[in-house]
């Protein structure tokens, strides 16, 4: 249908001609439009306290005489390695024996340790070349813990390893 006219002066309301508005096209849907829920603000989660870890005393070490007076070259050395706690028991804890000059390393892990009581492991260390080392045991915490007395969580001993 073509649009209508208004004669000049003459205001389009007056005008008895029907006047048609084009129509936004919608597609032709069996179901009526749903609106968008609207989202309920939830409070956010609070953060949990971090817990305070359990202060103890935990340290390691071996006996001197325990260690043998001289080391010599592609021998077997057996040497019992000390773990203890003071202060509070702890589940377990990881300990290394190594000797860095010699590429040696080993590692395990204890069992439950009450305080006063110690865990003992015997660790066989065997070097293959001459010259000086240094044998070191340290001791890690689980986790939960912190420990009051760090420095005897690390122990260093000097060797010379005879042929």
């Amino acid at each position: 249908m073509p649009a209508p006219t208004t004669a000049p002066g003459e205001s389009p309301a007056a005008s008895t001609t029907p006047v048609e508005t084009p129509q936004a096209s919608v597609p032709a849907s069996s179901e009526p439009a749903t609106p968008e829920p609207t989202r309920t603000p939830r409070p956010s989660k609070s953060p949990k306290p971090t817990p305070t870890p359990i202060a103890i005393d935990l340290s390691i070490y071996v006996n001197t005489p325990d260690l043998p007076t001289e080391w010599h070259t592609n021998t077997d050395y057996l040497i019992p390695i000390h773990v203890d706690v003071a202060e509070a028991p702890i589940p377990n804890a990881h300990a290394s024996v190594t000797v860095p000059e010699e590429a040696f390393s080993t590692s395990f892990d204890t069992g439950p340790i009450a305080p006063g009581d110690t865990y003992a492991y015997t660790v066989t260390v065997n070097l293959s070349a001459m010259g000086p080392a240094t044998l070191t045991l340290q001791v890690k915490l689980p986790p939960g813990y912190t420990d009051i007395n760090k420095p005897n969580n690390k122990v260093t001993i000097a060797i010379d390893v005879l042929p």
